[in-house]
């Protein structure tokens, strides 16, 4: 029965009559290589309620924050995108406000965006908050090859660094001042699932 599906399946292939999810499904089972995964955002209601305590290592769908720093006492999802660019993720705070030099605040959001395909793309991130554009630098940081600038405005004080994770798929992160130190182990840690 498999066998006939995929010789009913292939000349829809070649013709490219098929929608390009159920193509690449296809082509994964023609050619034995696993298809590409997509990056769907988990569905988050707009105006979600906090969670005390925040949820831990598994807050992000599709990532293990490895090294998540103590102190937190509140966190909450967090969704949004416009088009064909979608972003999910997750902020940890300790309830202080931004002007407070130790308040341990952490963004992590995963934006799905197909056209981000290097690293020299993220200058180029379609996002309101948090764009890439201005101000960033190419440095290493826990073994990642990232995008970093100086957190500021809506963003708040801090540290703000981009990398892509795997075509298609961009993770920002940022943390407060009084987590700058913890930076490296918090990138090295943040692993797709």
């Amino acid at each position: 029965m498999n066998a006939a599906k995929v010789l009913l399946v292939t000349p829809a292939l070649v013709l490219g009559l098929l929608a390009p999810a159920a193509s690449a499904t296809a082509d994964s089972r023609l050619t034995g290589k696993p298809a590409a995964p997509r990056c769907v955002p988990p569905k988050v209601a707009p105006q979600s309620e906090e969670d005390r305590p925040p949820l831990g290592h598994d807050a992000v769908k599709g990532f293990r924050v490895g090294h998540l720093p103590k102190g937190f006492s509140l966190g909450m999802p967090t969704s949004g995108g416009k088009g064909a660019v979608k972003e999910y993720g997750y902020a940890w705070t300790d309830g202080r406000p931004d002007a407070d030099p130790l308040r341990r605040a952490m963004w992590l959001r995963v934006v799905c965006w197909s056209k981000a395909a290097t690293l020299g793309h993220l200058k180029r991130l379609p996002v309101t908050l948090g764009p890439l554009a201005k101000g960033v630098r190419g440095v290493t940081v826990g073994g990642r090859k990232v995008w970093t600038k100086v957190g500021g405005g809506a963003l708040g004080p801090g540290r703000y660094v981009g990398w892509l994770d795997r075509p298609g798929r961009v993770v920002t992160l940022m943390v407060s001042p009084a987590l700058e130190r913890e930076l490296p182990a918090i990138v090295k840690g943040i692993v797709a699932k």
